[in-house]
C-alpha cells in the first residue's frame, strides 16, 4: 500500500487549525513535526508556547486535536529529550511516532528506548497500537539501518540533510538508501521526508517507498487540498 502523509511544523495551535482542513477527507493521516529548538533550529507547538491552552487541554484530555475523530498523527520528534517528546506524542493521541536515529547519545541509548517501545517492547503492549518509525539522514549507511529494523513498524529516510525545515532541497543520496533498504528488507515500511515534490514524487515510489511525507509541496501552495489529492491518484497508480 503506497500513502501519501501530509507535513506540518506547526508554529501555533491556530495553525493546526488553520491547515487540516485542506487535507482532513483526502488523506488518513498527518504527520506533526515536534521540534524543541536544540536538535533542530525549528521550534514548533506545543514545544515553543509557554503554557499553551490547547496542549494543556489535550494532554488533560478535556479536549482533542483539531479533527481527531476524522484523521490519525503522525508525530515526529525533533528533540534531544526522545522520552519526554515521546511522552508528549502520547498525550496528544499519537498513532504513529517517528524518532530519530540521531537524537540518541549513542546507540546503547536507543537500544534502551527499542526495548521499551519497539516490536516485542516492555511497555509496547501497554500502548493503544502506537507504532514506532526510525528516520535516518541519507548518508547514514544501509548496515546501519539494518541493525534496527527489525525492532520497530516503519524506517523513515530523511530526503535533506538540513531537518527541521520545509522546503529545502531532495538529495539524490536517498534515493540510494532507499534502494539498499529495500534491496535488504524486502517487507519493510519505508517512508520518505523532505525534499518530496510532485517532480521526484513517481521516482521515490519507484524506487521502493510506501510512504510520501509532504510537506511544502503541500501546504506552500494555494491550492493545497487539489495538490493532496493529485499525491494521492499518483500513490493509488502504484498500488
Amino acid at each position: 500500500m503506497r500513502e501519501i502523509v501530509p507535513a506540518i511544523l506547526p508554529k501555533s495551535f491556530k495553525e493546526l487549525e488553520e491547515k487540516l482542513p485542506l487535507v482532513v477527507g483526502i488523506v488518513s493521516c498527518v504527520q506533526i513535526d515536534l521540534c524543541d529548538g536544540r536538535f533542530v533550529q525549528s521550534v514548533t507547538w506545543p514545544f515553543g508556547v509557554a503554557h499553551d491552552e490547547h496542549a494543556e487541554a489535550i494532554e488533560n484530555e478535556s479536549e482533542g486535536m483539531p479533527f481527531w475523530n476524522e484523521i490519525e498523527f503522525e508525530f515526529d520528534l525533533m528533540s534531544i529529550k526522545p522520552q519526554e517528546a515521546y511522552d508528549t506524542a502520547l498525550r496528544l493521541g499519537a498513532s504513529r511516532v517517528v524518532i530519530h536515529y540521531g537524537s540518541f547519545a549513542d546507540e546503547a541509548s536507543l537500544d534502551v528506548f527499542l526495548g521499551k517501545y519497539g516490536k516485542g517492547g516492555t511497555e509496547r503492549g501497554s500502548l493503544l497500537d502506537v507504532e514506532l518509525g526510525l528516520a535516518f539522514l541519507p548518508h547514514i549507511p544501509v548496515s546501519t539501518v539494518s541493525k534496527f529494523i527489525d525492532r520497530v513498524d516503519s524506517v523513515q529516510v530523511m530526503g535533506i540533510e538540513k531537518i527541521g525545515f520545509q522546503g529545502e532541497h531532495f538529495t539524490e543520496k536517498a534515493i540510494d538508501l532507499i534502494k539498499a533498504i529495500r534491496s535488504a528488507h524486502a517487507d519493510v515500511v519505508i517512508a520518505v521526508d523532505g525534499g518530496v515534490s510532485g517532480e521526484n514524487a513517481e521516482a521515490l515510489f519507484t524506487a521502493g517507498v510506501n510512504r510520501l511525507v509532504v510537506g511544502s509541496a503541500i501546504f506552500g501552495v494555494r491550492n493545497a487540498s487539489e495538490v493532496t489529492e493529485d499525491f494521492v491518484h499518483l500513490a493509488q497508480s502504484h498500488v
